[in-house]
């Protein structure tokens, strides 16, 4: 079971979030912050697995965090929720993040949704890369890379130069060869599996 920290923009967010952890039975796998400087004391003193981290709350300083996370936890993964400006995805990426993903609506939610999504998986090692899901096409790839960035289908479609249709066909190939019930979950599947890198 991977040990997940977890850093939200609300209190409120990072308390509903450890309450559904415990309710699942993961009370023990999932701490939650609210600040960068407390999710950085909180790794210092334990370590993580994986550091899922709100991206409004680092944006300021969004390298230099990922930089000391890196330090003080080497084999830690790294995702930031909710960076969407390309520039700071590229540095965030390029800094040592395992990836960054997009969110148009309510970042926390999607970050609670990954924190649910790894620890009902049960499997933390997100940067080692392992077998590619049965089957996976390029364009498959690319739908799922854009999808991790938080593309709406229509955004995917412009993109790629293919129509919304066949964006949401792609889709559900996707959900069905990761075994993935929605996008939150087809994104974290492919974090673990190693197809963002590694």
């Amino acid at each position: 079971m991977p040990s997940v920290l977890a850093c939200f923009q609300s209190v409120t967010a990072a308390r509903s979030t450890t309450a559904q952890a415990a309710r699942l039975g993961f009370a023990d796998d999932v701490r939650t912050t609210t600040t960068a400087g407390e999710t950085l004391t909180r790794l210092g003193e334990n370590p993580a697995d994986v550091v899922l981290v709100n991206g409004s709350v680092v944006a300021a300083d969004h390298v230099n965090f990922v930089r000391q996370v890196h330090q003080l936890r080497p084999r830690a993964s790294i995702v930031l929720v909710g960076l969407d400006d390309p520039r700071m995805v590229a540095t965030a990426v390029a800094a040592g993040a395992t990836g960054v993903l997009r969110a148009d609506g309510n970042g926390d939610r999607l970050l609670s949704a990954c924190v649910l999504g790894l620890l009902r998986t049960g499997e933390a090692d997100i940067p080692r890369r392992r077998r590619i899901p049965a089957a996976m096409t390029p364009r498959e790839l690319e739908v799922l890379s854009a999808m991790s960035l938080g593309f709406s289908n229509a955004e995917i479609g412009r993109r790629l130069f293919v129509s919304e249709d066949t964006v949401k066909t792609h889709a559900r190939r996707i959900y069905r060869k990761l075994g993935a019930r929605d996008r939150a979950h087809a994104v974290a599947c492919a974090f673990r599996t190693g197809l963002f890198g590694g």
